[in-house]
């Protein structure tokens, strides 16, 4: 498969894996949940990202470069890098988690080289490119 390469504009979401809430199950078990304002940015990149989705998923390692692009509303110069949070970090995780659940890969553990940047733009919207790493023979 070749590499698959887009520009999405969207409101770039700004809840990420941090807003999970750890309880207490009623059998007495800690779990987690997701706060309403990730299972809504889930759904808003999943509604994006789903639209660019590969028919079948990449099977082997892949490489993933991700540009997220927050709107400058005149403060910040086109392509100055956002130091604004959220962190690029829990950005990576959560976008990376809906490319799974739409068909990007099989899975985030195939996600062997992962490049991302955040940065002010006009348009807003996130630039993704994934492509197969070949498989290189055994030493």
């Amino acid at each position: 498969m070749g590499p698959l390469e887009f520009f999405e504009p969207m409101r770039v979401p700004l809840a990420t894996h941090n807003a999970l809430v750890a309880h207490v199950n009623p059998d007495g078990t800690p779990g987690i949940h997701k706060k309403a304002e990730l299972v809504r940015a889930e759904g808003a990149w999943e509604s994006h990202l789903g639209l660019h989705a590969p028919e079948r998923p990449f099977e082997g390692p892949v490489a993933v470069q991700l540009a997220i692009c927050r709107p400058t509303d005149g403060r910040h110069a086109q392509g100055e890098p956002c130091t604004a949070k959220p962190d690029l970090d829990n950005w990576e995780k959560t976008i990376l988690d809906v490319m799974k659940h739409v068909g990007y890969f099989l899975d985030d553990a195939q996600v062997v080289d992962l490049h991302a940047c955040k940065m002010w733009s006009d348009p807003q919207g996130i630039w993704v490119r994934v492509e197969e790493v070949p498989a290189t023979p055994g030493t």
